[in-house]
């Protein structure tokens, strides 16, 4: 099952567009956890901890994608950082 509750306009009602926007910005970190519903792609993500929400209080952000294990392959092939992956994020989570 993919990670990501949240769509990119909901994560930007809930803490706002900076946060989302420095979010987005970060490296993505390749975590090679398969899922468990049975697809073959992989979860790679990145958080922000302590985002403060207009209600005041504190929480984290993170942004999910899935790569598939050619780009897994492919990544890992050339120098490992990702650099050449579309880092597309397919969802957002707020806890």
């Amino acid at each position: 099952m993919h990670k990501g509750s949240y769509t990119r306009d909901q994560a930007v009602e809930i803490v706002g567009i900076n946060a989302i926007q420095e979010l987005e910005a970060l490296t993505f970190t390749p975590t090679s956890r398969i899922q468990d519903s049975g697809d073959d792609t992989t979860d790679d993500g990145a958080s922000l901890d302590a985002v403060t929400i207009p209600d005041g209080l504190a929480c984290v952000v993170s942004a999910f994608c899935y790569l598939t294990p050619d780009q897994v392959q492919t990544m890992y092939d050339r120098d490992g950082d990702g650099s050449d992956i579309d880092w597309a994020i397919e969802g957002y989570e707020i806890a």
